[in-house]
């Protein structure tokens, strides 16, 4: 039974890191557009490289915590969003259509990201508190309910005892 659960939270991880790779991806096509067009018009600065690596870093931060089930790094995610969703505005927006769209729509796959990382956080806590417990056995909010899990399969043991009997 925990084998198959195991099963499945391992499928969920894996699913939720290939919607991340997929944004991920189209995170770094919009960002090649934009370095695309800011080349043609003028040279590239210092903010656009730092906004490629911290982009990039970004993403695969995220996406290594989950791969390698890294509880304290997924826990700090949320700073390191901050500081990525600030990158792109301290390069002031562009007065050409094109590229604002394109910087735009490069800022909109961040906040998504951001909000999916947010609807799955306390489920991904979760699954890593657990995997951690069963590890270490040594994780204070879930011992308390391990053994309330314990407590109730004793009952039901002692239930269809009695009954059988």
């Amino acid at each position: 039974m925990e084998a198959q659960l195991e099963k499945i939270r391992e499928k969920q991880v894996f699913t939720k890191v290939y919607q991340l790779t997929i944004l991920y991806i189209l995170e770094m096509t919009f960002f090649a557009f934009e370095l695309l067009i800011v080349g043609k018009f003028a040279n590239l600065t210092i903010i656009s490289t730092q906004k490629a690596i911290t982009i990039s870093c970004n993403s695969l931060y995220i996406i290594s915590a989950l791969i390698f089930r890294r509880t304290v790094q997924f826990r700090l995610y949320p700073v390191v969003f901050a500081y990525t969703i600030c990158i792109p505005f301290l390069n002031p927006f562009s007065n050409r259509k094109f590229l604002l769209f394109f910087e735009l729509a490069h800022v909109l796959v961040i906040v998504i990201r951001g909000i999916w990382v947010l609807l799955f956080y306390k489920s991904f806590q979760n699954i890593f508190d657990w995997q951690n417990f069963l590890k270490f056995k040594s994780n204070k909010r879930l011992i308390g309910k391990y053994n309330l899990i314990l407590f109730f399969k004793l009952i039901l043991k002692k239930l269809t005892k009695t009954k059988l009997t």
